[in-house]
């Protein structure tokens, strides 16, 4: 403010920068708070190496950290932004990972209660992409191998059941 220049000093900073130099002591550059007329204040200060002035820019603290509690808000909503997107896309792709893998727990368990029958989930699981699709083939394989044995061995039990009859 040009008004202020050569004038009397307002405030306590200020004041102890002017003892410092009739002291003969030059203060480093630096921004202090202080308390004038009932509002917070924040001045930042230098001190020309020859002491031959001091350079005092204030602001009122709540105006001048305004622009950095914008930042903070933009900085935790842009965080929260990106974090339903990292879970809305987690959870997409966790069920897309589960949804196969309880599809083939049911084949198994159809397998695992010996009811061979073909399986329609089974057959499209294998026709698919990743482990699933491998484990699925694996199973339909599995199945299909279980079907012709169990076939042979009827094969085989009518014929003991001939041969049998034969001898009697």
């Amino acid at each position: 403010t040009a008004s202020k220049v050569g004038q009397p000093v307002e405030n306590a900073v200020v004041s102890e920068l002017v003892k410092q130099l009739e002291n003969g002591v030059i203060a480093e550059p630096a921004v202090v708070q202080y308390e004038f007329k009932g509002s917070e204040k924040l001045a930042g200060y230098y001190v020309v190496p020859d002491g031959s002035g001091i350079l005092v820019i204030t602001a009122d603290r709540a105006a001048a950290l305004v622009s950095i509690y914008e930042f903070i808000w933009k900085c935790v909503g842009c965080s929260v932004v990106i974090l339903l997107i990292v879970l809305v896309s987690g959870t997409l792709i966790s069920r897309s990972i589960a949804k196969p893998i309880k599809m083939l727990t049911g084949v198994i368990d159809q397998n695992a209660e010996f009811d061979f029958t073909e399986n329609k989930t089974s057959r499209l699981l294998s026709k698919g992409k990743g482990e699933t699709a491998v484990m699925s083939s694996a199973l339909e394989s599995m199945r299909a191998n279980l079907v012709n044995m169990v076939k042979q061995l009827a094969e085989a039990a009518e014929k003991l059941k001939d041969n049998a009859n034969g001898l009697k």
